[in-house]
Parts: C-alpha cells; structure tokens; sequence
C-alpha cells in the first residue's frame, strides 16, 4: 500500500476512534477516507463532512450553512464574512457567491504525522463552536431579519466600531 494512503487510513481510523469513544453518531465512507455527522445547534442544524486528501496529506472538515444567500444580500454577507474570517484563529467562512452558499472550514495537514484523537477532538470542538455561534447570523443577514449593523453589534459584543 502507498505511504500516503498508510498514513491517510491510520488518521481516518484515529477520526474514527475519537467518535466512537465520544459517542458520536457518525457515517463511515472507508473507501474514500471521509465521514459525515450532524448535530443540532440552539437554533440551527449543522452537518460536517471529514474528509482526509491521501495526495497531499490534507485533512479538511466542512460544514454548508442551511442558508440560500440571495444576491441582493450577498455583498452585506460577504462582508460579514471577511469581518468574522479577522477574529478566527482556526478556520474560516467562505460564500460562494454564484451558488449562495456560505461554507465554514478547517484544515490539517499530517505530512509524516499521526493525529492524535486530541487533534480531531479540538478541530470538531471548534468548528461546531463556530458554525453555532455565527450560523443564525449568518442567516439573518442573508434573510433581511438583521442589517449589518445588528450583525456588527452581535460581533463585537454590543460595542459598534465601525
């Protein structure tokens, strides 16, 4: 077997492991190193796929907001999203304009390396915690229920600077 793909499935089987062992209800795709979950947050639900890049040695998750943006809001979004993308440390948003969808994303390059079940288990908390903290919003200003300004209010904790 390949090294690159050796050390994609010892990854994907580590993944595997740290859901198990956590309880979470998850579905295995074995043939292409990748898996899916959902879970409900306090207002939205959210839905992560796993997948591992044996080529490059590339973990990535990602979650698709359940949200349709329409043109008219899109620029509104978009820059929300760049605001937001400037306080992560891990991850990132991105809106696919032509389509209206709004993706979140965090990444993992194991070059030579095992992850550990730590690793997934920090990069799951985050991208969860994310997605939940900013999906309504998101949300909202797609779906006019919020103007930019409530949305920048909501950032930056009631404290408006811009």
């Amino acid at each position: 077997m390949d090294k690159n793909i050796e050390l994609a499935k010892r990854n994907y089987d580590t993944l595997c492991d740290m859901f198990d062992a956590r309880g979470f209800k998850f579905k295995r795709f074995d043939e292409d190193f990748s898996l899916f979950f959902s879970c409900q947050g306090d207002d939205l639900p959210m839905e992560f796929v796993s997948m591992f890049y044996p080529d490059v040695n590339l973990f990535v998750m990602i979650s698709e907001l359940p949200v349709k943006v329409p043109a008219q809001t899109s620029f509104n979004v978009a820059a929300a999203i760049t605001y937001v993308n400037n306080l992560l440390v891990d991850g990132c948003f991105s809106l696919d304009i032509s389509k209206g969808k709004i993706k979140f994303k965090i990444t993992n390059c194991y070059s030579d390396t095992d992850l550990s079940e730590e690793a997934f288990d920090y990069m799951n908390y985050i991208a969860i915690k994310t997605v939940e903290e900013y999906n309504d919003k998101f949300f909202g200003l797609a779906k006019g229920l919020m103007d930019f300004k409530q949305f920048m209010d909501f950032v930056n904790g009631g404290k408006n600077n811009g």
